[in-house]
């Protein structure tokens, strides 16, 4: 899923237009406590607990501080009630901008892009905000009173078992958009249109049965696969690539699937698939000279004032980082070439990445500082490791 807003002080409006960049990350609710608070509860010691029956990856809360300026800290994400178990997720560099009064409602809106975290079924999650400026400092707005909007305020951020205090307000959670409502949001769902909570997929080609006529994989339904379709009529049995229902049984159901499917390409689905169309809008190569920007939308390196994405941070001989600028947002990848789809479902955070950590051909995924996806990787430097290096051969694309 790609972030839609840094993790600033900005609106779920931010949130939302952001959004209509790409109807295909198009955000919704998955929960949502409205309301203004009548008290605050400060980060250091409480939690937050909600529940969630879809994907999400977007988390909408309300922030305040003690002393005005700005409140950098890091939130953790458990998929547990209590704050004990493992933590899946770690979003670091959250930061808002304080009043400086607490007493005062409703608090700061803060928005934090988490990456796409699946959910199956219905499952517990909990949130601990840990510290970076000094504990006591921030709150966040909450209600005294126990709302029915799937999320809880804790009392001590530390226990397995913690009291319920309250219920936050201006909390959300946001998934990515479910088109046909088969519980799996259109960023991974392998039939964007067509419900299957199964995501069956008999052919392995990326695209589920449910909206894959294309029967001989030429990424066009026509007559050829009609044909294979009335060879296969009546058969039965599990993994018949001609059962487009999921019945396990070829017959009218699956012929009437076809007939509506004709004359177009199959799908659409997010997941890699030979009929994936993913169209450039920058693609190319460049080089990078010492602590230098790149845009990736351009595949320039400009000077002065230009909007870039990347900044190769050098803080000494051997400790150089990517840095994303101006909004962009990072994910190491690895050496693999991931899709467009990849890249949207990758944790892109503002996090810099250390090149002590990265090879020659590892890729890197980018949302930009316009909103689009990205990936690039170094192709050649002049020493290794390239946390050392000075000058950088980049191979990048950018998807329109």
């Amino acid at each position: 899923m790609k972030p839609i807003c840094k993790a600033l002080l900005l609106s779920s409006a931010c949130l939302l237009a952001a959004a209509g960049n790409a109807a295909r990350a198009e955000m919704t609710p998955v929960v949502e406590c409205e309301g203004n608070g009548d008290g605050g509860w400060v980060t250091s010691s409480r939690g937050l607990r909600f529940t969630a029956e879809r994907d999400f990856s977007v988390i909408n809360l309300r922030m305040e501080g003690r002393a005005a300026g700005r409140h950098e800290f890091t939130i953790e994400l458990r998929r547990s009630a209590g704050f004990t178990d493992t933590v899946e997720r770690t979003v670091s560099g959250v930061a808002f901008n304080a009043r400086g009064d607490i007493s005062t409602f409703p608090y700061r809106n803060v928005v934090v892009p988490i990456g796409h975290v699946p959910v199956h079924g219905i499952e517990t999650f909990s949130l601990r905000f840990v510290q970076t400026d000094g504990d006591d400092r921030a709150y966040f707005e909450a209600s005294l009173s126990s709302l029915d909007c799937g999320a809880d305020v804790l009392d001590n951020n530390t226990v397995a078992d913690p009291t319920v205090l309250g219920s936050p307000t201006g909390f959300r959670v946001f998934g990515e958009l479910d088109s046909d409502l088969d519980g799996l949001s259109d960023v991974v769902d392998n039939c964007i249109n067509e419900f299957n909570p199964d995501q069956r997929d008999t052919d392995g080609d990326g695209l589920g049965n449910a909206c894959d006529a294309d029967l001989d994989g030429n990424c066009e339904v026509n007559f050829s696969d009609l044909g294979l379709l009335k060879a296969a009529f009546f058969q039965t049995g599990p993994g018949l690539d001609a059962d487009l229902d999921g019945d396990e049984a070829v017959n009218f159901t699956d012929l009437g699937r076809m007939k509506a499917a004709f004359f177009a390409e199959p799908g659409p689905s997010e997941q890699p698939n030979a009929c994936a169309a993913e169209s450039a809008y920058s693609t190319g190569s460049f080089q990078l000279s010492g602590t230098w920007s790149f845009d990736l939308e351009t595949g320039t390196t400009p000077f002065g004032l230009a909007p870039t994405d990347v900044f190769n941070r050098r803080d000494s001989s051997s400790e150089a980082y990517w840095d994303p600028r101006n909004n962009a947002l990072l994910a190491s990848w690895g050496p693999t070439a991931p899709t467009r789809a990849q890249c949207a479902g990758a944790p892109l955070s503002s996090d810099w990445i250390d090149l002590s950590t990265q090879a020659v051909g590892d890729w890197v995924c980018v949302q930009t500082n316009e909103g689009r996806l990205a990936r690039f990787r170094v192709t050649g430097a002049n020493s290794l490791p390239l946390s050392t290096a000075g000058l950088f051969e980049i191979e990048y694309l950018t998807w329109d």
